[in-house]
């Protein structure tokens, strides 16, 4: 879309994620996917979209309690994304796996 190339996953998204970090994903490619909109981060389409949403969190304390209830949900849904799950996932589409 829009002739960009994205990222199909995004695990840097995943990674900053679980050290507590808010991401501000664009809406295009795998980011999306993981970020909940104002739960565990936020997905912006314009650049305005993008400068305001990072003027908003920069503006607060770092021990806001809306803050510190995002970066808790984003480490907590960073945790979804383990090695264990995916090879769960591959080995039940390739049918090796035994539920």
């Amino acid at each position: 879309r829009d002739g960009f190339r994205c990222e199909h996953f995004g695990i840097t998204v995943v990674e900053a994620m679980s050290a507590g970090c808010i991401p501000l994903v664009v809406n295009r490619g795998g980011p999306p996917g993981i970020v909940q909109h104002a739960v565990t981060g936020h997905v912006f389409e314009t650049l305005t979209e993008l400068v305001d949403l990072s003027h908003q969190i920069l503006s607060l304390p770092w021990d806001d309690p809306g803050l510190s209830q995002m970066r808790h949900a984003a480490m907590n849904a960073s945790q979804y994304y383990t090695g264990t799950r995916l090879v769960h996932e591959i080995s039940q589409v390739m049918g090796l796996a035994h539920d």
